[in-house]
C-alpha cells in the first residue's frame, strides 16, 4: 500500500472471549510502499482445539475488506523432529578465534519448531545464534510434507576451550515431552539428550 491512512487491522474468534493482539508500526519498503504486521497470542490450548481465528483488514485504497481465517489442521498427522548437535571442527579450534556449533532438527510437521540455544542451562540472546528454516524436505517417498531446520551458534573459542556446556532447546508439538534438550562441551566432545517438559508463562497472555 502507499500510504498508511485508514488502515485498520482487527482480529476475531468463533467465540467470545476477548483476543490480545498487538499491530506494529507501518514499515517503508524499497518500492516505498508500506508494509504492516499484526501479531495474535492465544493460549496453546486454544490453538490445538481447532477453534477459527479471523483477521480483517481495512484500507482506504481497498474496495472491500480482505478477510483470512486460519485455525490448526487435526487431519494432517504430527510428527517429531529427529534433533542432533555438532560440536566445533578441529580446524576452526585450530585457529583460536571462534568455535560454532550446528543444531539439525529434520523430518517433522508440522512446521512449526522452536529452536533456541543454552549456555550453562541459561537461555542464549537470539542475536547469539543464526536459525535457517523451516524447509520442507525433498526426495522423501511419503506423500506427506516434512521439514527441516538448522541453527548455529558461534562463540569466541575461549568460551568452549574453558568448557561451558552449550546446548540446543527444540520446542515442537510432536515431541513426547514438548521440548528435547541437546548438549556439548569440550569435556564430551559427544552430544547428550534429555527430553524435558516446560511450562511457559506469558505476562501478556493469560491461560486458563
Amino acid at each position: 500500500m502507499d500510504t498508511t491512512a485508514n488502515l485498520e487491522i482487527s482480529w476475531s474468534r468463533g467465540s467470545e472471549r476477548a483476543l490480545d493482539f498487538v499491530s506494529r508500526e507501518p514499515v517503508l519498503e524499497g518500492n516505498n510502499s508500506y508494509s504492516v504486521s499484526s501479531i495474535l497470542q492465544v493460549c496453546p490450548e486454544e490453538w490445538k482445539s481447532g477453534e477459527e481465528f479471523t483477521c480483517t483488514v481495512k484500507h482506504q485504497d481497498i474496495p472491500s475488506a480482505i478477510v483470512k481465517t486460519v485455525h490448526k489442521s487435526h487431519d494432517a498427522p504430527i510428527w517429531a523432529p529427529s534433533v542432533y548437535i555438532y560440536p566445533p571442527s578441529a580446524d576452526e579450534l585450530a585457529l583460536r578465534e571462534s568455535a560454532t556449533m550446528t543444531c539439525l532438527a529434520k523430518g517433522f510437521r508440522p512446521r512449526d519448531i522452536l529452536v533456541m540455544w543454552t549456555r550453562q542451562d541459561q537461555p542464549m540472546d537470539q542475536q547469539a545464534f543464526t536459525n535457517v528454516g523451516p524447509f520442507r524436505e525433498v526426495g522423501k517417498e511419503d506423500k506427506e510434507e516434512s521439514y527441516f531446520i538448522y541453527s548455529t551458534l558461534s562463540i569466541p573459542a575461549s568460551e568452549w576451550q574453558r568448557g561451558d556446556t552449550f546446548a540446543c532447546v527444540v520446542g515442537h508439538e510432536g515431541l513426547p515431552m514438548t521440548f528435547i534438550h541437546k548438549s556439548v562441551d569440550k569435556a564430551t566432545g559427544k552430544p547428550t539428550a534429555v527430553n524435558i517438559s516446560v511450562v511457559l508463562s506469558d505476562t501478556d497472555v493469560t491461560c486458563s
